[in-house]
């Protein structure tokens, strides 16, 4: 058994992943799927479900009359939104260290980031899109459910300075990107989610989709600290992307995902 087949399957065994974020998984290839399924799957969950209302009624939607039922929730937002609120949910029970917690916001930035992003320059559905922003660290989240200590211990070098995937070899022996291809395969989720988690990492491979340079850009704009530029003009134009302002855009991305953070804290 390899180190990809080590992983998940001790995952598995452990069963750390959530019904709900499963369910939800289950849900995006679904074709059938409806508001009624997803109200079930809320209903399953009374934190998420207190959640789900508090950012309806948060400002970031501005409704202006007050929400209280899951089903008046689903209408007024929409299949997709809702959708969307459910993954990010769904998640945060696997995001036990604060590590953990840091990632879980970063995956909540990177996915409305590269949803922004993706409105001008491709054709992929939104709530696609969003999945994959969302999922796209996903090989993250079963490195601390496989094993929390060394998860932590890979961050604490990584936030030395230490390139990501290296540490991730070191430690793990394969880095995020190739479990969370294998996690995504497993699920039979589509190509374009396992192959863009694959290569959001290495956006100019010619085997690397456009989705994964937006993941890639969309990184790059929500570092804590980034540098200036936050990309260079020549390495933007190799990735084929004409953003104005990417200064501007990291402040928008921030001051959405705020909101969002703070609702579902």
């Amino acid at each position: 058994m390899n180190n990809v087949e080590k992983i998940l399957s001790n995952v598995l065994e452990l069963q750390s992943m959530p019904t709900v974020f499963l369910e939800a998984l289950d849900n995006i290839q679904d074709p059938k799927a409806n508001a009624m399924k997803l109200a079930n799957i809320v209903s399953k969950d009374m934190a998420l479900t207190t959640k789900l209302l508090r950012l309806v009624n948060s400002s970031y939607y501005g409704i202006s009359q007050k929400i209280t039922q899951v089903n008046n929730a689903i209408a007024l937002l929409g299949f997709r939104i809702v959708k969307d609120i459910i993954m990010v949910m769904a998640l945060k029970p696997m995001m036990s260290s604060q590590s953990g917690k840091d990632l879980w916001e970063h995956s909540i930035r990177c996915a409305y980031a590269s949803q922004i992003l993706a409105e001008s320059i491709i054709e992929i559905p939104a709530e696609e899109v969003f999945t994959i922003g969302l999922l796209h660290d996903i090989g993250r989240v079963l490195f601390q459910i496989y094993d929390l200590e060394s998860f932590n211990e890979m961050v604490r070098l990584s936030n030395m300075g230490i390139e990501k995937l290296l540490v991730e070899e070191e430690i793990f022996g394969v880095d995020h990107t190739i479990v969370g291809e294998a996690f995504t395969i497993k699920e039979k989720l589509p190509y374009i989610i396992s192959s863009t988690i694959r290569y959001h990492h290495d956006p100019l491979n010619e085997n690397a989709p456009t989705m994964a340079r937006i993941v890639y850009l969309a990184e790059m704009l929500i570092q804590p600290n980034p540098k200036n530029p936050i990309i260079e003009d020549e390495f933007m134009e190799q990735l084929g992307i004409e953003i104005e302002d990417l200064e501007e855009l990291r402040q928008e991305i921030f001051d959405k995902t705020d909101i969002i953070i703070n609702a579902l804290k």
